[in-house]
């Protein structure tokens, strides 16, 4: 509802090209200073903070949500997400609810 205060969401499925359509689990997201190879889905995010104002990194934590897969096919890839992510380097956590994506391979 509130996507004001929403300035980007990242999607990181692991393993889309084998499972394609279902549910992934969130984990721990990797954030841009990490020298990791993600080898797990998570969600991040650039938002601003409902208790200051400022805008913060964000990125989901083990269970804080999932990405569900409805539609994936040789024209593009469509589905559902939600969950709770955590401040970088903090305790806030904020909840990302209702999310949709749609993609039309044609246009990237």
């Amino acid at each position: 509802k509130d996507v004001k205060n929403l300035f980007t969401v990242e999607l990181y499925m692991y393993k889309f090209s084998i499972i394609g359509n279902g549910e992934y689990t969130l984990n721990d997201a990797y954030f841009y200073n990490d020298n990791n190879q993600p080898f797990n889905s998570y969600m991040k995010c650039y938002a601003k903070s409902p208790s200051t104002g400022e805008w913060k990194n964000y990125g989901s934590f083990i269970n804080s949500g999932k990405i569900v897969v409805t539609r994936f096919d040789n024209n593009g890839c469509s589905g559902i997400f939600d969950g709770k992510l955590k401040e970088e380097n903090g305790n806030e956590i904020i909840e990302i609810t209702d999310g949709r994506f749609d993609i039309n391979y044609s246009t990237l």
